[in-house]
């Protein structure tokens, strides 16, 4: 089991205002494990993850701390040499139609920034929209976005960190916007990337994800982790009141419910 990344005390505030979303974050994600954060909306989990894929906007918010990933400090990193580490590191979005271009066919944007021929990429991207459980692969790579559901959507990003052969994914609230089916599909592939040694960063709303997928769970509020801990103990023996006050709140399938 390897360290993939290692955030030291991150803090993220907001340059107009001085106002603070994220406070002294420190975690650590693994291969082979998936690290659930879970809070509510506005608690500052999202901020966190566009921090460490490089997605955070520096001219409005003030970024301190590390985040290293294979020894190297993400956040001392200028855009270019960041590109170096975007096949490493993959971002799922919580909005899989929104996260592709409308313009673009499905193939195109699967084939973007692999340095091999065109008729390679597409052979990549159909052995990856298999291993998914995209069938219909030729079909899809022909497909425009908004011809296909929120699930293959989010199945294809799924597959195009498998192209690139992520090491570690970040995935921001990856089944908000799913049904209950597509959602236990995309849990089902990213166990699967995580059993093939892949380490999983996600941050969720949703304990029945975290009961899914979790190694490790961290309570995030108000920009702080308040609670951290293997997924077991968080979930049948939680120790802060705000833990226990989500855990109450959530509305668990009877057999999840059922684990502790």
């Amino acid at each position: 089991m390897k360290e993939l990344l290692k955030l030291e005390d991150v803090h993220i505030t907001i340059k107009k205002g001085g106002i603070p979303i994220v406070k002294g974050v420190s975690l650590s994600v693994y291969s082979s494990k998936t690290t659930v954060i879970v809070g509510e909306s506005g608690s500052g989990k999202t901020m966190l993850i566009k921090a460490v894929t490089g997605i955070l906007n520096r001219n409005n918010f003030h970024l301190e701390g590390h985040a290293y990933f294979d020894g190297i400090d993400l956040f001392a990193l200028n855009e270019k040499m960041r590109r170096h580490y975007c096949s490493r590191l993959a971002l799922i979005m919580q909005s899989p139609m929104t996260s592709f271009d409308p313009s673009m066919k499905i193939g195109k944007q699967m084939a973007i920034g692999m340095n091999i021929s065109r008729a390679e990429a597409n052979k990549k991207a159909i052995q990856a929209l298999h291993a998914v459980g995209l069938t219909s692969a030729e079909q899809l790579l022909k497909s425009y976005p908004h011809e296909l559901s929120g699930g293959m959507l989010q199945r294809v990003m799924i597959a195009i960190a498998l192209m690139g052969k992520a090491e570690l994914i970040a995935a921001d609230e990856p089944t908000t916007a799913l049904d209950v089916v597509n959602q236990e599909l995309v849990l089902a592939e990213l166990n699967m990337l995580k059993n093939k040694g892949v380490g999983i960063l996600l941050v969720t709303h949703d304990f029945f994800v975290a009961r899914k997928i979790a190694d490790t769970i961290a309570i995030m509020k108000d920009g702080e982790l308040v609670e951290r801990g293997e997924a077991e103990s968080i979930l049948c023996n939680p120790q802060h009141n705000y833990t226990k006050a989500l855990l109450e709140a959530s509305i668990l399938r009877p057999k999840e419910a059922a684990r502790c």
